[in-house]
């Protein structure tokens, strides 16, 4: 649920090395697919999901749910779920299919606070965050909104939830990772990153001072998240093996990752925006890891700021949200990783871009 943050201005300023076609021409279109995506108006203090479908030429967004936050698109890719306030007055989490259609009230709890959903990997269930306020602990429920279950207690905070696929976890072949805090503090150094089994007889502590949701990798293996610094200077990404536990920072000595949140290829590498420590140059880069930590670093483009991107389902294209100019309009370019092209699909009207901060939650499906 949003919080009234002022969103960071996206800013595209020039893309070296690559070549970009304004226009694209309809007999030459390839992509495919759709982008499902949430957005925010800081002055009117709502929300929107939107879709933005590839398979035509300047494609133009299509508003799926008004005043809805916190999508996640079930593994499938037909069905989106997300948090609304429901005419009762409570905020609940809700289904709608892709196409619009069938959009059904999961939770249904009259005046308890209800968000952050997220899937199985199997898409038979969801777990959430919620409870009557001042409380908030983790749910599960089948996807149908049946058999609702707490899986933590009320004495602590937990949210931003995100299930892994099933692999070698320390809690089991499933699990979940999740942002604990304290109840009695808002003491960042008190706060933790957790996984907790689904049925939440297991628990163990990953890391301290998280900063957002975590975000597993297509194979489970690690967990992407984002950390204060020892310095208190900011957030900065970091990488967790599960099965070991090991973490490692993203930044290096002579780069930093810590604009936008990296996005996982389905090979298990990442592409992230980061920039030359002390420059104003913003660059995409791909980020390869080892059992250790980072393997290596290969700058795709510079020229990027505060940007918002998407990988696409078969690792071939990079979304990139941003400006040509400051203070101009938002446009969708996409990256051909295999030709090194840059293409300008959409432009897109004010209040249908994504939005910053809720980066994490950009889908692009099949």
């Amino acid at each position: 649920m949003k919080k009234g943050i002022l969103a960071a201005a996206i800013i595209f300023l020039s893309i070296f090395s690559c070549k970009e076609a304004e226009n694209p021409v309809s007999a030459n279109w390839e992509l495919s697919g759709k982008i499902v995506y949430s957005t925010w108006d800081t002055e009117l203090q709502k929300s929107w999901i939107y879709v933005l479908d590839l398979s035509t030429p300047n494609p133009v967004p299509k508003l799926l749910v008004d005043g809805a936050d916190d999508p996640v698109v079930s593994p499938d890719g037909r069905v989106v779920a997300f948090s609304k306030i429901s005419p009762a007055g409570s905020r609940d989490v809700y289904r709608i299919n892709v196409d619009g259609s069938d959009m059904v009230n999961l939770s249904n709890r009259s005046w308890v606070m209800e968000t952050q959903p997220n899937w199985s990997p199997d898409g038979n269930w969801i777990v959430f965050a919620g409870d009557y306020p001042p409380y908030e602990r983790l749910y599960i429920m089948d996807r149908d909104g049946k058999n609702i279950q707490p899986i933590t207690d009320t004495s602590y905070y937990a949210s931003a939830p995100s299930w892994g696929l099933p692999g070698l976890s320390p809690v089991g072949r499933n699990a979940i990772a999740f942002l604990y805090r304290p109840f009695a503090t808002s003491d960042v150094n008190k706060r933790r990153l957790r996984l907790i089994s689904p049925e939440g007889s297991l628990m163990v502590d990953l890391d301290q001072m998280p900063g957002g949701p975590a975000s597993w990798s297509p194979d489970s293996r690690f967990i992407l998240y984002d950390k204060l610094l020892d310095n208190a200077a900011g957030y900065g990404y970091w990488v967790m093996q599960v099965s070991t536990l090991v973490c490692f920072p993203l930044n290096t000595d002579s780069l930093e990752f810590g604009v936008s949140i990296p996005r996982w290829a389905s090979d298990g590498s990442l592409f992230a925006i980061g920039r030359v420590r002390g420059s104003s140059d913003y660059g995409l880069y791909k980020i390869t890891l080892g059992s250790q930590g980072v393997a290596s670093i290969q700058k795709i483009l510079g020229g990027l700021f505060w940007s918002v991107i998407v990988v696409s389902p078969d690792d071939r294209y990079i979304g990139i949200f941003g400006r040509a100019q400051e203070g101009g309009g938002v446009s969708l370019y996409v990256y051909d990783t295999r030709n090194s092209s840059l293409t300008k699909v959409s432009e897109l009207s004010r209040g249908t871009a994504p939005w910053h901060m809720d980066s994490y939650r950009v889908y692009w499906i099949r």
